[in-house]
């Protein structure tokens, strides 16, 4: 019996093992490959739509964050008024630089304005 485990056991382990051993581009394929999927649009940095011109992680955070809850759910967590205006300016409080808190800012509004 408890040879029967050790085995079941090793090849349990060696069933994990084996299986973690694929590729390391995760679930986008990989980038380097003609027709690779492109499953994280929107949320990467470096698929940010070229018109607003802001690709940058500050922006990409901000909107992701103004997207997940309505209006009203976003300014009782940030205790400020039901405005984009008040909840932009609590994602825009939360970046070091002038330069990012202006990107926070503007992502947390297009989120908000649905863009």
């Amino acid at each position: 019996m408890s040879r029967a485990f050790v085995l079941l056991s090793l090849l349990t382990v060696l069933g994990f093992a084996v299986a973690g051993c694929g590729t390391s581009y995760g679930p986008g394929g990989n980038p380097n490959q003609q027709g690779a999927g492109n499953q994280t649009a929107g949320q990467d940095t470096n698929s940010q739509p070229q018109a607003g011109g802001l690709k940058t992680p500050a922006y990409t955070a901000a909107h992701n964050a103004c997207s997940l809850y309505p209006l009203s759910e976003l300014a009782r967590q940030n205790n400020v008024k039901a405005t984009p205006d008040a909840v932009a300016k609590a994602y825009e409080a939360g970046e070091t630089t002038k330069v990012g808190k202006k990107q926070a800012y503007q992502g947390c509004l297009d989120a908000l304005n649905n863009k």
